[in-house]
This record gives C-alpha cells, structure tokens and sequence, in this order.
C-alpha cells in the first residue's frame, strides 16, 4: 500500500471540539495508522460518553483493519446497535453501570466481529433500540491520499492491492480500480468457488441494500461486508427512529391478530387495539385462546359448539378439539 509515501512517515494531529465533548487524535507512522475520535452527545441521553479507535496495519501482503468502540454512561443492560456509514455492523451490551465495548476486526480472533469496510471517511453512530442515535462521530478520511488509487497486483498467492497513481498502476502492470481503500482487499484472486458468497451491504440513496457477493467483490463495490448470512430480512438496515405519530395496532386477520403501525384514528377506524408507542416486534399482540368442539347436553340430546377450552369446562361440557360442529360429532 504506497509503503514509501503511506507507511513511512509520521504524522500527529490534535483537534479539540469542546463544545460538543468530541476529541479527534490522528497518528500515521511506520507502525501504521491509528485515529482516536470520541463521540458526540445527540441529547437522547445526557450522560453517554465514548469513543472510537481505529487501526491500520500491513500484515504481509495485507492490509488489516480494527475498529474499538468503547461507551459509557448509557442505558445499563440494554442493547444498542453500531451503525457503520448507514450499515449495521453489530450490537453492543451495556453492563448494569451502563459501560460497553465492541471490537471488530477485519481478521476477527476471538469475541471480535467482522470490520468488513475501512471506517475512514464514514459516520459511526450507537443507537438505541428506539432506533435513536446516542453517540455520533465522523471518521476522519485525511489518511487516505487523494491522488492514489487501488492497483491489483499480481502475486504469488492472490492479487495484492496497492495504493498507486494511476500512472505507477499502469507502468507496473496492475489493474486500477479507482479510488477507495484497500481494506478489505478488493483484488479477485481467483474464481469464485460456489457458496462462498457473502452479505454485502451495498450503500443506495433509500437505504442500504443486501447482495450475495464474494468478499473481493463486495470490497470493490464499496459494500461493507457482514460475513456468511442471508439476505432476508435485509441485515443492513439499522431500526429507524419511531415515528411519534404512530402506534402499535392489533388488528384481526385471519384468525390471529397482528401488529401494525398506524395512527391512533387509523386504527380505531379499522377496528383495532392501541397498544401505545413501540415497536411490532416482538408482537405485543394477545392471540385469540383456540377453538374446539365442545359438546353440550341438551334435552334434545348432546349438542356441539365453538367454545374455548376454558369455556366449555365452565359449561360442564366435553372437550373434543378442534374441528367442525357440523355435522354434529356429539350425537
């Protein structure tokens, strides 16, 4: 990756943002890069404090990238998800104190989750499970050089990328693939074998969108790579913010009762149960207790009916499950 240019010097940079408690701390020397950037108060929560660290190393012929969220002050034992330029990379999980950590790795050991993007240049968000954002940071993109782009080389055991000009791509036989970041390694190496595709989530004006890719083609597109998975649901959206005008409806349909957002005349109009501001998922929705054939003594002998476990007891009757009263299996 330009060693001569991009590795080789060093450089530190302090910026203070004391108004919003933000602290930005660049360093890019021989041993690589690292950016310390703390994160703003959204005002959703007062007392969140945290920060974020990112590290760029060579290993090899690769390059290799961390990313080391660390929060306080939050909600304690709650869940909130990372959001990486509009993509959900993870979850973090406070403590009863309301501290946290997530780490992600490019090449995750341990408890680490998946870096599938360089961090460098995008939002970085820990939102609530309200899908507010608590926590919010920009990291800084000055580490990456402007006149480079990403040269595919060839190499004894894959194709390895390489911040070049164009001209240096071209003169030392690469193949350019325009701007960006070598982390992850966009250079196909050989191929594809079936089923070693991924989820990509590839970013788009209405949301990020979920594709099966391979992890070079993922990186070459600029998609940010979630590891093996599915695309349904999409795994890349982060929870939207609620939206205060709605509410959770339970509405009858087809012998059970869903949950839909709507708003509370919406839902009196089509005769619904306002469970209140939340989420439909999980359902907050009671289903209807099940039907069975319950068979009732008449003075014109044992009739069935459509009661409920409970209410057929309550009625002397006798339980013959589910079914049909018709015709009557009482007689």
């Amino acid at each position: 990756m330009g060693h001569e240019a991009h590795w080789g010097r060093t450089v530190v940079t302090v910026t203070a943002l004391a108004a919003l408690g933000v602290f930005v701390s660049r360093a890019e020397a021989s041993g690589g890069i690292r950016i310390k950037s703390g994160m703003a108060r959204t005002g959703v929560d007062p007392d969140a404090r945290g920060e974020a660290q990112v590290k760029i190393d060579r290993h090899q012929n690769e390059v290799r990238g961390k990313l080391d969220v660390k929060v306080r002050g939050l909600a304690g034992r709650a869940e909130f998800e990372v959001v990486l330029g509009g993509v959900r990379i993870g979850t973090l999980a406070t403590s009863r104190a309301g501290s946290g950590r997530v780490r992600f790795n490019s090449s995750p050991r341990g408890s680490d989750d998946l870096l599938g993007a360089d961090p460098r240049g995008k939002s970085l968000e820990v939102r609530n499970s309200d899908g507010d954002d608590v926590l919010e940071t920009e990291i800084p993109d000055d580490t990456l050089d402007p006149t480079k782009i990403r040269c595919c080389l060839a190499d004894d055991d894959q194709p390895e990328c390489e911040d070049r000009t164009p001209e240096e791509c071209t003169a030392q036989g690469g193949v350019n693939l325009g701007a960006g970041s070598c982390l992850p390694n966009p250079c196909e190496a050989t191929t594809p074998l079936p089923g070693t595709d991924i989820v990509c989530c590839i970013p788009d004006d209405s949301g990020p969108e979920c594709e099966d890719r391979t992890p070079a083609g993922c990186s070459a597109e600029g998609g940010v790579n979630l590891g093996v998975g599915v695309c349904a649901p999409n795994p890349c959206g982060p929870t939207s913010p609620l939206d205060p005008a709605t509410i959770q409806c339970c509405l009858p349909s087809g012998g059970e009762v869903e949950c839909e957002d709507r708003t509370p005349e919406l839902c009196a109009a089509q005769g619904g149960t306002d469970m209140g501001a939340g989420t439909c998922s999980p359902s907050p929705c009671p289903q209807p207790a099940e039907v069975i054939r319950c068979c009732l003594a008449d003075d014109s002998g044992a009739q069935c009916e459509d009661r409920t476990a409970d209410q057929c007891a309550a009625a002397g009757g006798t339980d013959i499950g589910p079914g049909s009263c018709t015709p009557n299996p009482c007689a």
